[in-house]
């Protein structure tokens, strides 16, 4: 009989961690050819969000197989 694969529950703060390095992500690959107005930066970052929130949880996957873990520090003033 097969069995199912316990998933992790993922907190709240895991998806906020994760929507926010897949936008890191994205800027990254997009330095050179980012659009200048916001509006236009956020339907380009609508197209493929999908796509890298996958890379996101995959990075992720990847840290926490190798014992570390991404997490959201204050911000310094």
């Amino acid at each position: 009989m097969a069995t199912k694969t316990d998933r992790l529950e993922h907190t709240e703060e895991d998806l906020r961690l994760r929507r926010i390095l897949a936008r890191v992500l994205w800027n990254s690959d997009h330095k050179d050819d980012m659009p200048s107005d916001p509006a236009e930066r956020k339907a380009a970052f609508d197209l493929v969000r999908r796509d890298y929130q996958k890379k996101a949880l995959d990075l992720t996957r990847r840290l926490e197989n190798n014992n570390l873990k991404l997490v959201e520090t204050d911000k310094q003033s």
